[in-house]
């Protein structure tokens, strides 16, 4: 569905995984996915439901899919946007 270089970003990937990792603990193999490019997902109301896998490629790498998985909040509201290390 999405396919979209990474020169259009604001920061780039290095910097990105940089900032992340002062931040949580990234182990060899750890995948950090970023924002959806303009136009896609919440813009058209589309959200990743429960049980839906997201299948990441990178040339030359390799390929990995991940399940999504509900959330149990159990009645608190959503974080999103915090990096927590727990």
């Amino acid at each position: 569905m999405q396919d979209r270089p990474t020169d259009g970003m604001v920061f780039d990937p290095a910097q990105l995984v940089s900032y992340a990792s002062e931040r949580v603990d990234l182990p060899p193999g750890d995948v950090v996915f970023l924002r959806s490019p303009p136009g896609s997902g919440k813009h058209h109301g589309r959200l990743l439901p429960d049980g839906d896998v997201i299948d990441s490629q990178i040339t030359d790498l390799g390929r990995q899919g991940n399940r999504c998985t509900a959330e149990d909040l159990q009645g608190l509201e959503p974080r999103v946007g915090h990096w927590t290390n727990t």
